[in-house]
């Protein structure tokens, strides 16, 4: 409250150089004192108008200096020698950065005053104090800047201004650069978004479920490989026209400066309305698109919404991670899903920023980047190509006709190396080569394209983990140690990166998908079949068919090893009594064993009892020991144990297909935050509907963003909540996820209570006014009573 009265009444109309840094740190000083919150300093601030204080700065322009720039750059932090010069520096307005800086820390300090108070009356207070214009134009100048420095681009480099001690530096040529915070035009944005939901005029991006998913055949079309060739042509397309656009623009405008047009007052004044009014527009959209929020339950009891702005890593995150993701978390309860996508954090971050780094890459070689962003396209074409190929081998290849001079030489090498198309003779083998390998080269084409790009993206961030992995080793080293010991240790650490790197199943399936390829163009299509493995990928119900049998994998080993072992004493039996029926096949233990066990699945009419009595069809007597022996052989190993095997398939193919469906509800009709359901929004909240609730207040991925946030953020700058959340997270502690509860099922329950108490308070208002006529009425009648009775007497 001191500094604020002191700074109102010394400072905020006349600041300049002399008290430039008095001023920042009145600010800074205040800042620690109301973030939080401390609503008790918050008060006395407001006691002192501070708000005031900040409007005024907040609209303080910086006015040009007499002095030129190049003086100005070389003087304004030398050392004054003269009475003069002193007297005219320390009077001397404040340049554009010191205003910037200052404006910065307003912004700040009002976001400081508004933490956890955003349906307090203190919002309609500051709108009443601080116009909405106001954040408006600083957004939009803080958005020209950006434009004029980094273009459409999206700069991770340009969260660093704020930071840059700009004295003694030749700022005069890079004013704009250090005059611009992009900070300044988020806090603007912010500081808007309360105003407009606070005057009730924002509307929800996505209001009830009226904008569901797209219609399925529409999907289905975008996702087709017809769908994918259309969209890469209307890639190129884009890419020829924005260069084309690109180029006329440069020669509207040189034409322009030419011919030198003479302005209006009038037009000019039009003119810079239309533009402020566009780049308003223009800086709003671009601020929301980067700007996120999430809701963190702070101490148990309140929950809190507080808005952050996306790095531009972020936005890269890929799709398919998030797939995954979404099918490889545990599911069991809402702790284990929420405590899963905090552990994960830190890998999707990764991820994301080594997604930037290629994204980066492909922008700087455009050509690359277009067949890049189309890797399902060449995914699609090869998959298609592989299967007609392998349709092809199936239709061609066959072993020779005839033999011509009892030639028996050439036979192998004729059914491996010379195919005929569909068998027929109407085609040569040379043109029956010729589609092999077109068709071959193109198929390996399209996979090389995807393998490459698959290493690009996973290969660096792969090894990046296994380079770390092993770090730790090399700390115990002795400073002392030869080059030759050095060089060991970092062969055998490169030898440990490569094998962990060679452990990702998907890695090494990409290397071989890529190889086969070449080998099945240079020697034989038969290894194209390996491609034909990709259907396990590309589907899903392939893979629930695999986990049916890899699961249970240890009951199913049991129960082979009991078959083996009732196999074995069946064989024993039949080498000691039965080994003249096997007629010479049962000479030994182990051929009777193997004989027996091959001819188990080999017959459908009854095992190894079927192939044994083909050996003596016609006996002239029934013998009851093979009678037991074979009907014992074919109920215990074939009808239960066959069949016990086959049922812990099928039971646990049921059981994954029945936890999929589960999976899939709880995707498609629960928060994975909150973990309320959609029906719970459709019947209480009428604002917002399930989808915008998931998309935007309980974005999944924006909690990661938000932790991604949190470590870019010095922790000095840190608000309340930020710090709050943040050491959190370093104790893996999910306590700040907003678990069953939610803002805007939270409003609805407690306009209902406000409905509830104001009912009451009617109704209890109904109950005196009655009771006030219940008296009235007593004393009437006991007043009729009195004067009966006194006319009776």
């Amino acid at each position: 409250g001191i500094n604020a009265e002191y700074m109102g009444n010394h400072y905020h109309d006349k600041i300049v150089m002399s008290n430039y840094d008095m001023v920042v740190q009145i600010l800074d000083c205040l800042i620690e004192m109301a973030q939080g919150p401390c609503l008790d300093n918050v008060g006395k601030m407001l006691d002192n108008k501070v708000l005031d204080i900040i409007n005024s700065l907040l609209r303080k322009k910086a006015k040009r200096r007499k002095m030129d720039k190049k003086e100005a750059s070389k003087t304004l932090f030398r050392s004054i020698t003269t009475t003069t010069e002193y007297t005219h520096y320390w009077s001397q307005e404040l340049e554009r950065w010191m205003l910037a800086r200052i404006k910065y820390r307003c912004l700040i300090l009002l976001l400081a005053l508004i933490e956890m108070r955003r349906n307090d009356p203190l919002i309609r207070r500051i709108m009443r104090t601080i116009p909405i214009e106001v954040f408006r134009k600083l957004m939009a100048k803080t958005f020209k800047h950006y434009k004029t420095l980094y273009g459409e681009t999206y700069n991770i480099k340009a969260f660093s201004h704020s930071e840059e001690d700009v004295r003694d530096k030749d700022f005069a040529h890079k004013s704009i650069y250090y005059e611009m915070i992009i900070e300044v035009g988020f806090y603007s944005y912010y500081i808007i978004t309360i105003y407009q939901e606070a005057s009730e005029t924002k509307q929800a991006k996505v209001t009830k479920d009226d904008e569901e998913e797209e219609d399925t055949a529409v999907t289905f079309i975008k996702d087709s490989v017809v769908g994918q060739l259309g969209n890469f042509g209307l890639s190129l397309v884009k890419t020829g026209f924005s260069t084309v656009s690109a180029l006329k623009k440069e020669i509207e405008s040189s034409i322009f400066k030419k011919e030198n047009l003479v302005e209006t007052e009038e037009e000019r004044t039009l003119r810079k309305q239309l533009e402020l009014k566009e780049l308003i527009a223009e800086s709003t959209a671009f601020f929301e698109q980067n700007t996120a929020s999430v809701e963190v339950l702070r101490d148990g009891k309140h929950i809190e919404k507080t808005q952050f702005y996306l790095l531009p890593y972020c936005r890269h995150l890929p799709q398919d991670v998030k797939n995954e993701f979404s099918d490889e978390v545990n599911r069991e309860s809402l702790k284990s899903k929420v405590t899963g996508l905090l552990n994960k954090a830190e890998d999707f971050i990764e991820i994301a920023r080594q997604e930037e780094i290629m994204n980066k890459f492909f922008e700087r070689n455009k050509l690359l980047a277009l067949f890049a962003k189309n890797v399902s396209l060449w995914k699609n074409i090869s998959f298609f190509l592989n299967i007609a190929q392998n349709v092809l081998i199936v239709a061609s290849y066959m072993g020779p006709r005839s033999i011509k001079n009892g030639d028996f030489s050439r036979i192998e090498e004729d059914r491996l190396h010379s195919p005929l198309l569909f068998q027929s003779n109407r085609y040569s083998r040379e043109t029956t080569d010729t589609v092999f390998d077109v068709l071959g080269i193109l198929m390996t084409a399209c996979s090389l394209f995807v393998v490459m790009f698959f290493l690009l993206k996973r290969a660096p961030l792969t090894l990046k983990r296994a380079w770390h992995t092993n770090q730790g080793r090399d700390s115990v080293t002795t400073p002392r140690q030869g080059i030759l010991a050095r060089g060991v240790k970092l062969l055998f650490r490169i030898i440990l990166c490569i094998v962990l790197f060679l452990r990702n199943f998907e890695i090494i399936y990409y290397l071989l998908y890529g190889a086969l390829a070449v080998v099945g163009v240079i020697y034989h299509s038969f290894f194209f079949a390996f491609h034909l493995t990709e259907v396990i990928l590309r589907y899903p119900e392939m893979r629930h068919i695999l986990n049916s049998i890899w699961q249970p994998r240890k009951a199913l080993l049991l129960t082979f090893i009991l078959f083996i072992v009732i196999e074995y004493m069946f064989t024993l039996i039949a080498f000691t009594f039965f080994h003249r029926s096997y007629k010479g096949n049962c000479q030994s233990v182990y051929q009777c064993f193997f004989y027996t066990f091959d001819y188990t699945f080999k017959l459908h009419k009854g095992g190894i009892g079927a192939r044994l009595d083909d050996f003596h069809p016609y006996k002239a007597s029934y013998e009851w020991d093979e009678f037991l022996f074979h009907n014992l052989f074919n109920i215990i190993l074939l009808v239960i144990l066959i069949k016990l095997f086959a049922g812990i398939i099928i039971d646990t193919f049921g059981y994954l297909r029945e936890k999929e469906n589960e999976k899939m509800r709880d995707i498609k009709d629960v928060c994975f935050i909150c973990g309320n359901n959609r029906e719970t929004f459709d019947k209480k909240s009428a604002k917002i509907g399930f989808l915008a609730h998931t998309q935007i207040e309980h974005n999944i991925w924006n909690y990661v963003f938000f932790i991604a946030y949190l470590n870019h953020k010095k922790k000095l700058d840190y608000n309340g909540i930020e710090d709050y959340v943040k050491t959190l997270v370093k104790a893996k502690d999910i306590s700040w996820f907003p678990l069953n509860k939610a803002i805007a099922l939270q409003e609805v329950e407690d306009s209902t209570n406000v409905e509830q108490v104001d009912h009451m308070e009617f109704i209890g208002k109904n109950i005196g006014s009655l009771e006030k006529q219940f008296v009235d009425v007593d004393r009437a009648w006991s007043a009729i009573e009195s004067r009966v009775n006194s006319k009776i007497h």
